[in-house]
C-alpha cells in the first residue's frame, strides 16, 4: 500500500505548485512540516484524494447535506467554546455527521471517505465549502471531471 494510503502515484512529484491550481490557507497549513517546508509528496497525494473526494460527492445534494451539517457542527463547537460545556459540541458534530452520511448512504451509495481518510475528508470537507461559498466549486469539480448541474 502506497505511503498515504490512497491511489498508486505514478506521476512524478513536483515541488512547486501550478498556476492554475487553487490554493486554499487551511489545507496548506495541515500540508507543511514543522519545519516550513511543503511536503511536495503530502500535497501531490492530497490533490489526488482531493479530486476523489469530489467524485465521491457528485450529487448536488449530497453536498447540501454536507454543508448544512458542517454548519451545524460549527455552530456546536462556536456554542461549546462560549458556554464552555461540551454538549453542543457534541451534539452539532453528531447532527453533522449524520446529515453528511445520509447523503452517501442515501443518494450517493457510497461509503464516506470519512471512515478511511478522517484528516484530509475533514480538510476537504473545509474545502468543498469554502468553495461554494465563494462560487469557485463549479471549476473545481470541472476540473476533476465531475459534471455540474
Amino acid at each position: 500500500m502506497p505511503a498515504h494510503g490512497i491511489l498508486t502515484r505514478t506521476t512524478t512529484l513536483r515541488l512547486t505548485r501550478r498556476a492554475e491550481e487553487p490554493t486554499c490557507p487551511f489545507v496548506d497549513y495541515f500540508l507543511v512540516t514543522s519545519s516550513g517546508s511543503v511536503m511536495a509528496e503530502d500535497s501531490g497525494a492530497f490533490q489526488e484524494f482531493w479530486h476523489h473526494y469530489l467524485h465521491e460527492h457528485a450529487h448536488v445534494g449530497t453536498r447540501a447535506l454536507h454543508y448544512a451539517g458542517t454548519i451545524i457542527g460549527l455552530f456546536g463547537v462556536t456554542i461549546a467554546a462560549l458556554t464552555l460545556t461540551l454538549g453542543p459540541a457534541l451534539t452539532g458534530i453528531v447532527i453533522g455527521y449524520l446529515l453528511a452520511w445520509t447523503g452517501h448512504f442515501f443518494i450517493e451509495r457510497n461509503r464516506p471517505c470519512a471512515f478511511t481518510h478522517p484528516l484530509w475528508s475533514f480538510v476537504s470537507n473545509m474545502r468543498m465549502l469554502r468553495c461554494w461559498i465563494t462560487g469557485d466549486l463549479d471549476p473545481e469539480l470541472r476540473s476533476s471531471g465531475v459534471p455540474t448541474e
